[in-house]
């Protein structure tokens, strides 16, 4: 829990995080066109400013920036197809997973 609250706020605070990660999910969509961004309601000027280099980087044809406060700490990229959670939040979520898979192969344990 302190890890979520030091990362989250270390993380979410910083603009070159934020789009990088924004980026992240853009890249898992690759064969998308119309992308919606959800991010925190104080980023959206920030996003909004970087969409045009966005848009030209990923090909898309549109973008829309929404604020939503229940994105805390990254953004969640949708398109018509489905969507990709890039938020802290889901990173750390991805991480615990991972080392929890790990662990259990050291350990011998088998899973299901």
């Amino acid at each position: 829990e302190i890890s979520r609250k030091v990362l989250g706020d270390a993380f979410g605070a910083d603009p070159k995080v934020i789009i990088g990660l924004i980026r992240q999910g853009l890249a898992a969509l690759k064969d998308e066109r119309e992308f919606s961004l959800k991010v925190p309601p104080e980023l959206v000027s920030l996003v909004e400013g970087q969409v045009p280099t966005l848009r030209r980087e990923f090909g898309a044809r549109s973008m829309d920036v929404v604020g939503d406060p229940e994105v805390a700490g990254g953004a969640i990229v949708s398109t018509p197809h489905g969507y990709v959670d890039v938020t802290i939040e889901s990173q750390i979520r991805s991480i615990a997973i991972a080392l929890a898979e790990a662990r259990k192969k050291v350990l011998g344990v088998e899973t299901a």
